[in-house]
This record gives structure tokens, sequence and C-alpha cells, in this order.
């Protein structure tokens, strides 16, 4: 299995594929984990290397929707959880890679509405209760409109996992921010 990172009870699995990252969480010893980010979709040999099967994720949020974050979304037989903004850009990306020049790997998988489930409180409080953490939901449009960052908790401490947003609206709030293409930072 990869190497875990562990802050206070919070356990961390962080793959990379390319300058995509895929981060999965969970409160030592909880029988599931929570999936941030989904990398390409040709990254599924770096997925399955983790030695994690699909069946002990309770599931996945997308940090935003572009190529590099939700790749495996569909190749994974997993609950996918998102919100209105993330469902209404599926639009957009399931035209850009319509176009032949710019799904060069011929691999993409088109992806409907009805593929992602909208986060509400209740479905949030049934994976919290699997992966023992608090999550929380923070709307950080900038990078796209429909950015997003996940918060997570074990009473202690407070990890924001920011896809590719901006942090200064996060900083005060947590007590690390993982950015996709940076090494997790801790809050002063």
């Amino acid at each position: 299995m990869t190497p875990m990172k562990k802050l206070s009870k919070i356990e961390i699995i962080e793959t990379q594929h390319k300058l995509s990252k895929m981060f999965l969480v969970r409160r030592e010893g909880a029988a599931k984990w929570l999936m941030i980010d989904a990398m390409w979709s040709n990254s599924l040999k770096k997925f399955e290397a983790l030695g994690i099967s699909e069946g002990e994720i309770s599931a996945l949020i997308v940090t935003h929707i572009h190529a590099d974050h939700l790749g495996l979304a569909k190749k994974l037989d997993v609950r996918w959880l998102g919100t209105a903004e993330e469902r209404e850009r599926l639009e957009y990306i399931n035209g850009w890679f319509a176009d032949p020049s710019h799904d060069k790997r011929g691999d993409w998988i088109h992806i409907n509405e009805e593929d992602v489930e909208l986060i509400a409180q209740q479905n949030l409080a049934e994976i919290s209760a699997e992966i023992g953490l608090s999550i929380e939901i923070e709307a950080t449009p900038g990078h796209t409109p429909d950015s997003l960052s996940v918060i997570v908790s074990d009473g202690d401490i407070k990890i924001a996992f920011v896809g590719d947003a901006d942090l200064t609206d996060l900083k005060t709030k947590v007590d690390y921010v993982q950015q996709s293409h940076h090494e997790m930072i801790k809050q002063s």
C-alpha cells in the first residue's frame, strides 16, 4: 500500500498522475475512505496500486469540473457527490471532449447529471459516519465557477482540500491546506 500521512487521527493517502492528485481520507481505523478528486481518466493503474478496493470508498467529491480532477469518476464504481454548479459544468466538459482534438487518448466517458448525486446534509452525515470525520463543503469559486473545497475534521484539527482554488478565504478557518499541485501547508 502507498505510504500514508497521519495528522492527529486523520489518515491521508495521496497519489499523483502527472500534475493531478487524488486523496483518500478517513479517521484512523475507519472502514471507509472519502476520495477527493479522481485524477485523469488514464490513472486507473495509479488507483489500483493503492491496494484499496472501490468498495472501501464511501464517496467521491470532486473539487471542480476539470478533466484532471474527475477522470476516474466514471471508471470507478463509487458514489459521486457534487454541487448543482458542478452538474451545470458537465455540459462544458462533455462538449470539450466531444472534439476529438481534445480527447487525444479517446478514453473520455460522457458524464450525465444523474451520475452526480447532489450534496446534502443527509448524505454528508452518512459519509461522515462511514469515514469517522466531519465534512464541510465550502464554495471557493475563482479557478472555475464551480470550485469547492472539502474540509475534514477529527475534532482536533481541520484540513481543507482546495483543488486549484485560491486559499485566501480558508486560511483562518483550518489548520492545514492541501492544494492539488503543492504540498500540504500548515496554517499558523
